[in-house]
């Protein structure tokens, strides 16, 4: 990889490319502030590549993953994605990026 790219950068660009617009929503998605794909591969990745600076690699991470939740947001459905469920779903993204984070659900 080119060395002149930022780690961040770097990041931001593989967890771009393994998104995928047909997913279930019981599998693991990259769109909970990257949770899966760090689980999943991003050790060995970082590894593979000689990346030490996991604080870039995280940010990167966090940052395509909301670009994943918008791109999730955008490409659905409108019968699928109704006020209620995109609701549910910034909700649920909202709790597990911050334990800070208070969710006010109007009646």
């Amino acid at each position: 990889w080119d060395r002149g790219l930022s780690t961040a950068d770097m990041t931001k660009g593989l967890v771009l490319g393994i998104y995928a617009k047909d997913k279930d929503d019981d599998l693991p998605q990259f769109t909970s502030a990257g949770e899966s794909f760090n689980k999943l591969v991003s050790g060995k990745l970082r590894e593979m590549l000689n990346i030490g600076d996991l604080e870039a690699w995280e940010k990167g991470v966090l940052f395509a993953s909301g670009q994943n939740l918008a791109r999730h947001l955008m490409e659905s459905p409108a019968n699928e994605m109704t006020p209620t469920r995109f609701a549910e779903i910034i909700e649920k993204n909202l709790k597990s990026a911050s334990s800070k984070t208070k969710v006010h659900i109007r009646p």
